[in-house]
């Protein structure tokens, strides 16, 4: 399986000297070759060829290594060449992903090497190869950026704990309110409805110090609770009963992780289907996580 950034912890190992190639006699270029060129002495058009015609190798066999990968995807003229050519390029969702998971994990590094201007290059990078689904969260109300960040979030991981976590996550950094509605607007948008299990997860499991959240944050943070239990309490009443049955069942395996909140404390009036749903699991013995 394909070991992303996100894995590689702890490893440690020299990357050689950049390799100077004549690209344009070498279209056949081999991985180990790719990952030692030395971007900076290519022509801009040599770089774009050979991100067009060798981007599956690089994707496959360079992403997987934590330290070529950063190497290449820090070096401005090879972000550029490389977003130049993702312009003309579909790619299938695991090549998005391992894209994605990249530039989530080298923008999140607090690594002084990397300049304001990589991290932005690459963030436009992100919004190329999400490019078919940008508009459709502006539609929903969300800026070009914001939509971009989501989007690189919700592709960053082959984990869909992971991709929930970081996606609520870059919506806190929003400096003004998120309603509900466009909360829940979103989360159908990227597909959670349909993969529900993997949404009220990865928020049940993400609990924060809201003591150091900001006011705003405080409030986005609860609304992403009350677009779980509002999406929940429109579920079926046998899915909603399963959904808690295997929350339930899963509470061993999420023994180190606490619950963000207590789900019996919810309100019966403005949630009965969801109550109902918490009654038929007790009766069976079971004891929800709160």
């Amino acid at each position: 399986m394909f070991k992303s950034l996100e894995q590689a912890k702890g490893r440690k190992k020299p990357i050689g000297a950049a390799t100077k190639i004549n690209i344009a006699n070498n279209i056949k270029i081999n991985v180990d070759k790719i990952k030692s060129i030395d971007f900076d002495a290519q022509s801009d058009e040599d770089l774009v060829k050979l991100c067009l015609e060798s981007y599956d190798k690089i994707l496959s066999h360079t992403f997987d290594d934590e330290y070529a990968s950063f190497r290449m995807m820090t070096n401005t003229k090879f972000v550029i060449a490389f977003s130049q050519a993702m312009y003309s390029v579909e790619l299938n969702d695991r090549q998005r992903k391992q894209i994605c998971n990249v530039i989530f994990s080298i923008r999140a590094k607090q690594d002084p090497t990397i300049s304001d201007m990589q991290r932005m290059l690459l963030f436009n990078l992100g919004k190329i190869v999400n490019k078919r689904e940008v508009p459709g969260l502006m539609n929903l109300g969300f800026t070009e950026d914001l939509s971009g960040l989501l989007l690189i979030a919700a592709h960053s991981s082959f984990n869909a704990f992971k991709q929930v976590k970081r996606i609520n996550r870059v919506l806190l950094t929003v400096q003004q309110e998120v309603s509900v509605e466009s909360i829940i607007k979103l989360y159908e948008k990227l597909g959670y409805f349909s993969h529900f299990t993997d949404l009220f997860e990865g928020i049940m499991y993400d609990k924060m110090d809201k003591s150091k959240l900001t006011d705003i944050q405080k409030e986005i943070y609860g609304n992403i609770e009350i677009a779980l239990l509002d999406i929940m309490e429109e579920l079926p009443s046998n899915l909603c009963y399963t959904l808690l049955l295997n929350f339930t069942d899963m509470v061993n395996m999420r023994e180190k992780m606490d619950v963000r909140f207590n789900i019996h404390s919810i309100n019966s009036t403005d949630y009965p289907r969801i109550n109902i749903a918490i009654g038929q699991v007790e009766q069976n013995g079971k004891v929800i996580p709160f």
